[in-house]
């Protein structure tokens, strides 16, 4: 990685002929090309001006019209300079095409917001097939290419001095492309710039037609590839997750918030079938008062004994209904919520993080036997837990399908 400049990227590319075929690596007959994308370094500030482009291609100016600081200007100015480079090297330049712009667009807003959490996982910077189902059919040729930096010549330049992504730029089996920017607005990267740019290959003659996007979530927050978007939507299908109303009727589910201690209490009766049952007058818990919301919820959360609270003045108890849940205190809960079933830990942890005399070391070892977490993986074949690690709404989806499959 250059010293002067921090970047994120990664590249994949796909045939897709009559079968919708993958162009596969030779290692695997499934799986689809995705490298490894290293996590950008937060703390370099931006470069005074674009990098020198590495094989001296002039770069002309641009009209005044493309140097806005508005997204849409600056996709355009990426796509012109793609077609400078593509132009140097013989290659016949690429047309904008809109759908397949739409595409990259909302991949850059999902990820313009996915990292900004701490647990991101890089390796999942791209959706399952790069976005390659949502592209216009016809296309026998497709590609995707993601960088995280920050001048438009930054970002066109470090592709090309990046042998794998020069190569998916300058295919001359390509035709179309389009370009989606995100500027975060607050996270480690505020003010960069995240671009991701789809590249499709249509023959001479058809011409590319748009296919409608069907829906892919009830919550409109959501996009097709996205991690866990099945687990979320299955929580929409089981009436898990009512999720959040917005003004025009529209609902949100909102992936990337933490779930606070009454909205699991929520979640939790609500997977266990919303079993008939009238709250106390008097709450179990001295922070939890009759009538706010999910009062119904933690009161059943503490009769079947899921939650004990924690211990205060003269043996009261609290429930602390706005503090983010754990993953530790999650694990304990999907455990008690099982029924607390008969389990021996085993003496070596499944987890390099997490040691067989802290708490809920039981609970969190069940929860990898059962498979409901599976955990981060890390070097030399390791995985971690991370148990103090607070959970997002879209990690709760998943440990609570798992659960129920």
């Amino acid at each position: 990685m250059p010293t002067t400049v921090a970047l994120a990227i990664a590249l994949v590319s796909f045939s897709a002929g009559a079968g919708t075929a993958v162009e596969l690596p030779p290692v695997s007959e499934t799986a689809p090309v995705l490298p490894v994308t290293p996590q950008p370094s937060p703390g370099l500030a931006p470069p005074a001006g674009a990098i020198p482009p590495p094989e001296n291609v002039a770069v002309p100016p641009l009209p005044a019209s493309a140097t806005s600081s508005s997204k849409a200007s600056y996709a355009r100015k990426v796509f012109d300079l793609m077609n400078v480079q593509r132009r140097a090297a013989g290659v016949p330049s690429l047309r904008w095409n809109q759908s397949v712009a739409n595409v990259s667009q909302a991949w850059a807003d999902h990820l313009g917001q996915a990292t900004k959490s701490a647990s991101f996982d890089w390796g999942r910077i791209h959706r399952t097939d790069g976005g390659g189902s949502l592209i216009p059919s016809g296309a026998t040729w497709y590609g995707e290419i993601i960088a995280f930096n920050f001048t438009e010549a930054n970002i066109v330049n470090w592709w090309m001095g990046s042998p794998p992504h020069k190569a998916a730029m300058l295919d001359w089996r390509e035709t179309d492309t389009g370009v989606g920017v995100v500027v975060p607005t607050s996270g480690p990267y505020q003010g960069w710039h995240l671009v991701v740019a789809n590249l499709a290959g249509y023959p001479a003659s058809a011409a590319p037609v748009a296919k409608p996007a069907p829906p892919v979530s009830p919550f409109s927050d959501l996009v097709a590839g996205q991690p866990f978007l099945k687990e979320m939507n299955w929580m929409a299908s089981r009436k898990i997750s009512t999720g959040y109303s917005a003004a025009n009727g529209t609902k949100s589910y909102h992936p990337l918030e933490q779930v606070n201690r009454d909205a699991m209490a929520a979640f939790m009766y609500r997977l266990a079938g919303s079993p008939s049952y009238t709250p106390p007058k008097t709450s179990p818990f001295t922070d939890v008062k009759r009538g706010q919301q999910f009062y119904k919820e933690i009161c059943w959360l503490a009769s079947k004994k899921i939650t004990t609270g924690y211990p205060g003045a003269r043996g009261t108890k609290a429930y602390r209904p706005l503090q983010p849940i754990g993953r530790d205190a999650m694990a304990a809960f999907m455990y008690r919520l099982s029924g607390s079933p008969s389990y021996m830990p085993p003496r070596t942890s499944p987890f390099a993080d997490v040691k067989s005399t802290q708490q809920y070391y039981k609970e969190i070892s069940w929860l990898a036997a059962k498979g409901i977490s599976t955990g981060w993986d890390e070097a030399h074949g390791r995985k971690n837990y991370r148990s103090l690690q607070q959970i997002n709404r879209d990690a709760m989806a998943a440990f609570m399908y798992r659960w129920a499959n």
